[in-house]
Parts: structure tokens; sequence; C-alpha cells
């Protein structure tokens, strides 16, 4: 049989419908890492014109930026004034924008430009280091579609009141400390509003929170009416939340609490984080510490001490707690003292409670135990039963499914470096 050599031209190349190729393309970026989908991006858009079309929208959508390639993006999407480079329209590809990774690469002016240059679809921006200050807040104030900002890599001190869309916010380090220490008066009178009004989700990055019960009052009750998720990161310890317990305001709003703390205490008191939040669905807590969550009292008689344990002096744990995730900690990567009475307690206490995540590196099951006691076998087995009742009673909000019920063991944390992938985790709205 003679092979014949085959010769693309125009008239047999098989070209492929526009839909197709979107199938294509979002395939690829969605199965690979964000530096390999760029690539991947990048080398679609050199096959052909109707490739380059389908691609170049999720090239630009959300650039992965490096000190190495920054320049080269700001000279494409603004260049300069002087410059015989055109705008060209790439601009209105930028969803999401990662300055994350740098910090003298830009300056403050060249940040709020690229800010000005996207505004029409900005969805999220992470600030860089050194190079963001007020000019790029207005910048930002112009976003009709911005939703997700991150302050975190530098202090700043704004007024964030005027970004009316905005629903994610991470803040510098010692923000809330400064900001409300600053304005202690002005908030009293409750004269000013420093917080989006459509603010959903709310992470403060706080190292030292020895704050007043009034500062804490006050920040409690400013809190915006939609804000759901809250979120205290890098904490030095635990003695800001002592304070928190004795706060008489209650934010009803928030339904997911997440807190992390850097210093191992062997027990601390579980109803201290979460008395002002009484409706709190899902809390995040650091795995190496021994949570309580009654109170012990020691009583004497004559010949000896006795240990018991008292139901009145601390209220129960948030009786809507369903998801309970108990976070590993880099400072504490050995730990290994997460034993079952610890799992137990939660179970027992907390009635609508269907899932436990558990660092595998931190469980610790003891060998010695009483054969007759409950294992983990057991605990799933009653969550799962637990959950069947609650589907059937329509006790929970939502229906959780059954292969999300019971007691998990994580995998170890991987550091995934900073911007974007390590302030929040994306999800296409």
């Amino acid at each position: 049989m003679k092979v014949i050599e085959f010769t693309p031209t125009a008239q047999n190349v098989t070209y492929l419908p526009d839909e197709v190729l979107d199938l294509v393309i979002s395939f690829l970026r969605s199965s690979r890492s964000a530096k390999a989908a760029q690539r991947d991006m990048w080398a679609c858009c050199l096959i052909s014109r109707d490739w380059y079309a389908s691609a170049i929208k999720y090239l630009y959508q959300a650039p992965v930026l490096s000190p190495r390639n920054f320049a080269e993006l700001a000279r494409t999407l603004s260049p300069p004034v002087a410059s015989r480079s055109r705008r060209i329209g790439l601009e209105d590809f930028v969803q999401h924008l990662d300055m994350g990774m740098l910090a003298y690469e830009s300056k403050k002016s060249m940040t709020s430009r690229l800010i000005s240059r996207t505004k029409n679809s900005l969805r999220t921006f992470v600030a860089p280091a050194v190079s963001f200050s007020t000019t790029s807040l207005a910048s930002l104030s112009k976003c009709s579609h911005l939703q997700q900002l991150d302050l975190s890599r530098d202090d700043y001190d704004f007024d964030l009141s005027q970004l009316m869309r905005l629903v994610w916010l991470n803040l510098s380090k010692n923000c809330l400390t400064y900001h409300y220490e600053r304005n202690y008066d002005l908030m009293a009178q409750q004269k000013a509003e420093f917080w989006p009004p459509n603010l959903t989700s709310l992470q403060l990055n706080e190292s030292h929170m020895h704050t007043t019960v009034g500062l804490w009052n006050i920040f409690l009750t400013s809190l915006p009416p939609g804000l759901e998720s809250l979120s205290l990161r890098n904490c030095a310890d635990y003695d800001p939340f002592d304070t928190i317990a004795r706060v008489e305001a209650r934010v009803p709003q928030i339904t997911t609490l997440s807190i992390a703390v850097h210093r191992s205490d062997d027990t601390y008191y579980f109803n201290h984080l979460t008395e002002p939040f009484p409706n709190v669905t899902k809390i995040t807590v650091p795995a190496m510490t021994s949570w309580l969550l009654k109170n012990f009292l020691f009583m004497s008689n004559d010949t000896s001490w006795s240990v018991t344990m008292d139901n009145t002096t601390i209220p129960r744990p948030p009786q809507n707690l369903e998801v309970l995730e108990l976070e590993e900690s880099a400072d504490w990567p050995s730990a290994n003292h997460i034993r079952l009475p610890d799992l137990k307690q939660f179970v027992e206490l907390c009635p609508q409670l269907l899932r436990i995540d558990v660092p595998g590196p931190y469980l610790n099951i003891d060998e010695d135990e009483d054969e007759n006691d409950l294992d983990l076998d057991d605990l799933n087995e009653i969550l799962v039963k637990r959950a069947a009742e609650m589907r059937k009673d329509k006790i929970s909000s939502r229906a959780t499914p059954l292969s999300q019920v019971g007691i998990f063991a994580t995998e170890r944390a991987q550091n995934t470096g900073v911007g974007l992938k390590r302030s929040f985790r994306y999800r296409e709205r």
C-alpha cells in the first residue's frame, strides 16, 4: 500500500468549533498547577488564530506574577505614556491580580495604574509589600466587581468602607489593634463605619491582641451584619481570648470561626473561643492544644482530694457545631498528643457534630486503653447514625452527605508559598 505524505493546507485543515476549543482549554487550565497552566495557555496562543482567540482570556485571567516577569506584564497592560505601544484590551481579561510575591519590583504609582487599568474586570487583588498606598486604594474603590482583597503583606491604615462590593478581606498584621485603639472614641460614638457593608469573610493577622473588654466589645458590635466567616490567625498566645470570653456582645451571624495560635498550651477552655459566637457551625482550632469542654473542680474531704466535672461554671460548647477542624501547626510538626478521650468529649457534648478532621501525625491512639471503651470505629458509627437522624428530623440547615461524616485523618500541611494560594482558596463565582 502506498503511503501518501500529508501536507496541511488551508483546504484540508479541520477547524474545531469555538465551543470545543473552550472545553479543551478549560480542561488544560483546570488540570494543572497555576504556573503550569500559564505555560499551557501561552503555548495554545501560538497554535493558530482560533486557538489564540480562545486561550488569550485564560492566559491573562489570573497571571502568575514573580519578580522576573512583572516588568513585562506591566509594560503590556500599562505602557508608559510616552511609549509607542498602545492599549490592546488585554487588561479587560484580568480578574485576579496577585502581587503578593512582589515588593520593590513595583512602584506605588505602577500598582495604582495597574489597578486602574483592570478596574472593569478585577475581582481579586493581593496587595504587594511596600508598593501599595492610599492612591492604590482610591483606584480599588473604582473597581466595580472587586470582591476579595488581601492586605496582609504589609502594614496599612485605610478606611475600607468605600469598597462597597468587597466580600472577602484579609488585613495586615496587627491592623486591628492599631486601627481600633487609635479610633476608640470615634468607634464608641458609632460615628463611622470602617467595614465594607457587603463583607462576608474577614481574616485578621494579630500577633499581640492584648486589648480591653471594651475594645473587643466595640469591634464585635461594629462587624457587618452579613459577615459569616471570621478568622484570627498568627496569634501569639491564648490570652486575648480570655478577654473575648468576657464581652457582652454576641455575633449571631458568624457561622465559621478559625483560630491559629503559635504557642502550645497543655489545656485550654474551648468555650473561651466560642462564647461570643453562639451560632458557629464550623470551627478550626490548633490540634496541639488539649481542649477542655467542662470545668474541673477539686473536692476535698477529711482524708483526700477528688476531681469532679462542673457543668455549671462553664457553658456547653456551641450546640450548632457540625464541623471541627484540628489544624496542624508548622511550629510543632512533631506533636503527637491527640487522644481518643479528646475526641469523645466533642462527640458527646456537641449534639450536632458530624465531622472531625485530625492531622494524621497528631493522632495518638493509646494501646493500653480499656477494651470496653469506644474506639475510632465506634465514634464514626455514632456520627453516621446522628447524621441519619438529623436528616430525618430535618435538624441541620444543610444535608451533609454520609461520605463527609466521621473522623478523618488529614495529610501533613505543605507550604504553598506566598500570594493568592496562601491567603485564601480561590473559587470562581
